[in-house]
């Protein structure tokens, strides 16, 4: 029907990005994605230090790949805003946090049962299941 509401017309506002942000937004993103391979690089042409074995260099690689997923997150808000674009920009984000958060769980984790106090630790395994759980419950809360 032609009658508007009581409470007024609805008014759309797009929300859009200018040229320069987006500009921004992917050089921005490109830069923080060159570096995270390079790191990786680095990280297996100098395994053998010490220094980088005690760091662990999986542990590591892991952390580096969630972040560059936050990256690609970033680019597609550069995109044109359409309903697929917006599922992933969300999924994506919430998939490079999980992946480097619950690297970091397990890797303290490990941390706590190797030089930790005698008391009895969550197993790791459970731990990230219930973190993973929260993670799967906001995904289908976006959806």
């Amino acid at each position: 029907s032609n009658i508007p509401p009581p409470d007024g017309l609805i008014v759309w506002i797009e929300v859009c990005a200018s040229t320069l942000s987006k500009i921004t937004i992917v050089s921005l993103s490109g830069i923080g994605t060159l570096l995270s391979v390079s790191a990786i690089g680095y990280l297996f042409k100098h395994k053998s230090n010490p220094m980088i074995r005690a760091s662990s260099v999986p542990h590591c690689t892991f952390a580096i790949f969630g972040i560059m997923v936050g990256y690609g997150s970033a680019i597609l808000y550069a995109l044109n805003p359409s309903e697929i674009t917006c599922r992933y920009r969300e999924s994506l984000l919430l998939i490079g946090s999980l992946i480097l958060s619950t690297n970091l769980v397990c890797k303290n984790v490990v941390l706590a049962i190797l030089y930790g106090s005698k008391e009895k630790i969550l197993q790791p395994y459970r731990l990230v299941q219930k973190f993973q759980l929260v993670a799967v419950v906001i995904s289908v809360i976006n959806t």
